[in-house]
């Protein structure tokens, strides 16, 4: 039998109470069949364009083209930093906009011969890849922001 998050926690549930597993499912990421569940409120799913995220027992919807943003956003979220879990979906788009933009940028800078038109698609690809460091940074900052958030929940539960 493959012991794996999902079954771990069912053998918690019994050996646990009602009480002590409610602490520890809102502190938790596991993954099940469907994708993941986050902190017993939220679920991610894959699909075809990124990851969907919904919250139970509600309308609230968001949708990602990476994993990790979708989790910061999360995270943000259920700590209700509204406006930086906002900033957090925008970066996303953002971030997915600039990548397909370096892609053609640089794709049309390869075929053309013309010298003029080559300088300005890779003059373009310099913003793109200036623009993505940008992008990143600030979705690195809300990285630690919730992790360190995330590590002051776990050491509470632990005591």
């Amino acid at each position: 039998m493959v012991m794996n998050e999902s079954n771990m926690f069912s053998i918690l549930k019994k050996l646990l109470s009602k009480d002590e597993i409610n602490k520890l499912e809102e502190t938790l990421i596991i993954e099940d069949e469907n994708g993941y569940v986050l902190y017993g409120e939220y679920a991610i799913v894959k699909h075809d364009i990124g990851f969907k995220v919904t919250k139970f027992n509600t309308h609230l919807e968001e949708t990602f083209y990476t994993l990790r943003n979708a989790v910061i956003w999360t995270s943000l979220d259920k700590c209700n930093k509204i406006l930086e879990a906002k900033d957090v979906s925008n970066l996303d788009k953002m971030l997915e906009g600039t990548l397909a933009s370096a892609d053609l940028h640089k794709k049309l800078s390869m075929k053309t011969k013309n010298l003029e038109n080559k300088s300005l698609y890779y003059a373009k690809l310099q913003e793109d890849r200036v623009k993505k460091r940008y992008l990143l940074a600030k979705l690195d900052q809300y990285a630690e922001t919730v992790k360190a958030w995330q590590y002051k929940r776990y050491k509470q539960v632990t005591k």
